[in-house]
């Protein structure tokens, strides 16, 4: 049987260097990034890029998480690159919101909209999705999900935040064609997560969102 390690690193705050040795030491407990990627390796850093809201709104993926994992990425000779589709905005606008552009930027780490889907079947019954050929064409996924609610699916974790992968509206196609079952809509989002397996994932949960998420609810601290 097919094992997976799951480890829990406490952080109470997501200044340096409490959250970068909270992040060196969550991926010493998972093996080491090398066990991961590889020097000259292309990788997407996925994170929740839902809308374009401010760091006070934990709807999306906290910048100093995306830069810690960027840094050291950068650090093993890979070439990261910062990618999603988001429900509403564009992958610029939701970064120009977090602040974390021009930071990106100086680190040389590019930014892409997860577009030019490419028709794929996944799962049992083979269903055809558009998944973006930039997360087909990389060479590993480093999954940056943020721990919040969710009205649909009541929270949301490693698994629904792939489901970003999907190119534009393509997504609200399938909240729709397979939501009404909660069972089938979850089927589904396994079944992505299966195709397009990260490497490894790192949840957000130091700050989470508690109510009517994923973009709507309000700040709860966890770390």
């Amino acid at each position: 049987m097919h094992s997976t390690t799951v480890v829990l690193t406490r952080c109470q705050s997501y200044k340096a260097p409490e959250l970068g040795a909270a992040v060196d030491r969550q991926i010493e407990l998972l093996g080491g990034l090398e066990r991961f990627v590889k020097p000259g390796n292309r990788v997407l850093i996925k994170p929740n890029f839902i809308a374009p809201k401010p760091v006070s709104c934990p709807a999306q993926t906290h910048p100093a998480l995306i830069m810690e994992v960027a840094r050291r990425l950068k650090g093993m000779g890979a070439h990261p690159f910062v990618g999603d589709s988001p429900a509403w905005g564009s992958v610029d606008a939701c970064a120009q919101a977090l602040n974390l552009t021009e930071p990106l930027a100086q680190l040389d780490v590019p930014l892409k909209q997860l577009n030019s889907p490419r028709a794929c079947s996944i799962g049992r019954r083979k269903t055809r999705v558009g998944i973006s050929s930039v997360v087909l064409d990389a060479d590993a996924i480093i999954n940056l999900p943020k721990f919040k609610a969710h009205q649909q699916l009541t929270g949301t974790f490693a698994i629904k935040n792939m489901f970003g992968c999907v190119s534009g509206k393509a997504k609200p196609y399938w909240h729709y064609a397979r939501g009404a079952s909660l069972e089938k809509f979850s089927s589904f989002l396994i079944d992505i997560v299966r195709f397009i397996p990260p490497s490894f994932t790192l949840i957000d949960g130091i700050t989470a969102m508690e109510g009517p998420g994923p973009i709507s609810g309000s700040a709860r601290k966890l770390g």
